[in-house]
């Protein structure tokens, strides 16, 4: 098993992967199995795509692995229990980045208005200058939105879905074109008249 050439590993790993198999035993066969699985482990192709409930069920001690090699990943901010989890770790290589902003669903969660200083904290780790693609979803303070342009250095993509009827226009439009090396842009956001009203925006 360890002298098999790392495509052959890989292709192994991606049609179990794509099966629905559980691989994750597969990756402590050897350091080889390891290195060509822990991508596969995150989504198929090798674009290492990962969730943040798959990676806190990960043990702390190698968290930091995975985080190391993960490209892609959708972060709820409203689970403390994954903001705690993660506080520490540093996500390189990541490039493709969905924050969802979910509504608090119990009275200990605070209002996204009370989260601005904290999540901006939280949020130094993976708005970094490797970022290219970032897509922020639902109830989102308006001042967070600014965030990206002062990390993100290289930002082509930026996507704001589903955003509370309290933003006004003005500012997000502000934010998308505040972001110099952005490309491709779009918004939408709740509209009662029209259930959703969206932009493109060409930058």
């Amino acid at each position: 098993m360890d002298k098999l050439p790392p495509e052959i590993v890989l292709q192994i790993l991606r049609t179990l992967k794509d099966e629905e198999n559980n691989i994750a035993p597969l990756l402590r066969l050897n350091s080889q199995w390891f290195n060509c699985g822990i991508s596969v482990l995150w989504g198929g192709g090798g674009m290492g795509q990962g969730m943040d409930s798959e990676l806190v069920e990960v043990y702390e001690s190698r968290r930091q692995i995975y985080a190391s090699v993960i490209r892609s990943l959708n972060l709820i901010v409203y689970q403390r229990a994954y903001r705690t989890a993660f506080r520490y770790l540093t996500f390189p290589k990541l490039m493709c980045l969905t924050i969802i902003f979910e509504p608090p669903k119990d009275e200990e969660d605070q209002s996204p208005e009370s989260l601005v200083l904290e999540d901006k904290f939280d949020l130094q780790q993976y708005l970094h200058s490797g970022v290219r693609y970032l897509w922020v979803i639902g109830d989102v303070n308006a001042d967070l939105l600014a965030f990206p342009d002062t990390y993100c250095f290289h930002l082509r993509t930026l996507f704001i879905t589903n955003v509370h009827p309290h933003h006004r226009l003005k500012i997000l439009s502000g934010v998308l074109q505040n972001n110099g090396t952005v490309i491709n842009g779009a918004l939408t956001w709740k509209d009662p008249a029209r259930r959703m009203a969206a932009d493109n925006f060409n930058i």
